[in-house]
C-alpha cells in the first residue's frame, strides 16, 4: 500500500508556513518557514520542497471570515492556479483560528516571542486535514 505525503501551507504575503505529514501516521510536523521577498523564488522554493519531499497533496489554509465565507485575497488565488502546476492535488482547509492556537503552543513550549507562529499554523491546518481521513 502506498501511502500519502501531505505539505501543509499557512500562506501569507510575507512569510509562507509549511508542515509536512502522512496518512501512515496521520500526524502532521512544522517543516519550515519561507521569508517572501520574490513572489517566483518563493513558488519555486515550494516546488522543490514539494518535488524533494515526494509530496502528493498540498493542503493550503483557506481564509474564512468567522460566517464561514471564503475571504480569499486575487495574491492567494495566484498563489493556488500556481501551486496546481507543482502539486498533483491541492486541497482547501479552514485556517480560522490557527495562528491564535499556534500561538497558544508556542506559549506551551515556553516561547517568548511569536516568530514560529506560521509553521505552527501550517501544522494545525495540515492536523486538521489529516484529522478527517478515514
Amino acid at each position: 500500500m502506498k501511502y500519502m505525503n501531505y505539505l501543509g501551507i499557512d500562506w501569507g504575503i510575507k512569510k509562507i508556513g509549511l508542515a509536512t505529514g502522512s496518512d501512515k501516521t496521520k500526524l502532521a510536523s512544522p517543516f519550515g518557514i519561507l521569508k517572501i521577498e520574490k513572489y517566483d523564488e518563493a513558488l519555486a522554493d515550494v516546488g522543490k520542497i514539494i518535488k524533494d519531499e515526494k509530496i502528493d497533496i498540498c493542503v493550503v489554509g483557506n481564509p474564512l471570515d468567522l460566517k464561514s465565507n471564503e475571504n480569499q485575497s486575487d495574491l492567494l488565488k495566484k498563489f493556488l492556479a500556481d501551486l496546481l502546476e507543482l502539486c498533483p492535488d491541492v486541497e482547501l482547509e479552514d485556517e480560522r483560528m490557527t495562528t491564535k492556537l499556534a500561538n497558544n503552543l508556542e506559549r506551551d513550549f515556553g516561547a517568548k516571542k511569536f516568530d514560529r507562529d506560521d509553521d505552527l499554523a501550517a501544522t494545525v491546518i495540515l492536523q486538521s486535514y489529516l484529522d478527517k481521513l478515514k
